[in-house]
């Protein structure tokens, strides 16, 4: 959880260059509404950063057909429903999402271990 914003980082912001993928679309999305009508990203750029910003632009290339389907995933998609009640404690405990007494249920079966 990105302790700033309250986004989650996993899987989509975890920070494997200088900005988050969330934050370059920020800043795209800024740099549009201020009216900057020809942008780019330097240093450390990956073309799926440069994907946001072609997208906060409002356009869609080629490669927007690469972008996540977090319906999809796992932890945080609609596919997290349907995952076993074992499932739902991981994702539970991988997200933060438990109570206090989930998480003093799941301190004891590691200690009892």
């Amino acid at each position: 959880m990105n302790r700033f914003t309250g986004e989650l980082l996993y899987p989509t912001n975890i920070n494997g260059y200088i900005c988050t993928r969330a934050q370059v679309r920020a800043f795209a999305e800024e740099a549009r509404k201020i009216g900057v009508q020809y942008i780019g990203l330097c240093c450390g750029n990956a073309s799926n950063l440069l994907r946001e910003v072609a997208e906060a632009y409002g356009r869609t290339p080629p490669a927007s057909r690469y972008a996540t389907d977090m319906s999809q995933n796992i932890m945080i998609g609609d596919e997290a429903s349907r995952v076993s009640r074992a499932g739902d404690r991981v994702r539970k405990f991988s997200l933060g999402h438990f109570t206090e007494e989930e998480r003093k249920q799941m301190e004891k079966l590691v200690l009892d271990s």
